[in-house]
């Protein structure tokens, strides 16, 4: 992948670029113009992954082991770890992807606000002096 390739569209005019600047590092580069529209995209993503863990918080609470031979329990317990909160289970990994979303989701308010400012002042410094 070169510098600045396309990943894609997500919608409504925000295409994704990476772009390598520093030598191998991704960089996420979307037009501030489109950030809200972003946001919401990652919003939904977000609640979407609340409801998969609701869902699968259901599921494991209430796994049986299905006859009394000796490997059910056994297959319940190695069903439940897999797909419970513990380290490397998928309700845990749903945790840290909703954590990771809402902490990009805060970057990207927080850079959108400085960059406003920024062109605010820059607005205001250009009709003071020009």
């Amino acid at each position: 992948m070169g510098q600045n390739e396309p990943l894609g569209q997500a919608g409504s005019g925000i295409s994704m670029y990476i772009s390598y600047p520093d030598g191998g590092t991704g960089k996420l580069t979307i037009d501030p113009d489109h950030v809200d529209v972003f946001v919401r995209y990652l919003e939904q993503a977000r609640e979407k992954l609340r409801d998969i863990y609701r869902d699968g918080q259901g599921i494991v609470d209430v796994v049986e082991a299905p006859g009394e031979d000796p490997f059910s329990p056994m297959a319940v317990s190695d069903i439940v770890r897999t797909a419970g909160g513990e380290p490397g289970g998928l309700l845990r990994s749903n945790l840290r992807a909703q954590e990771v979303f809402h902490a990009i989701i805060d970057n990207l308010r927080t850079s959108l606000a400085a960059y406003r400012e920024n062109e605010a002042l820059g607005t205001r410094r250009f009709q003071v002096d020009g």
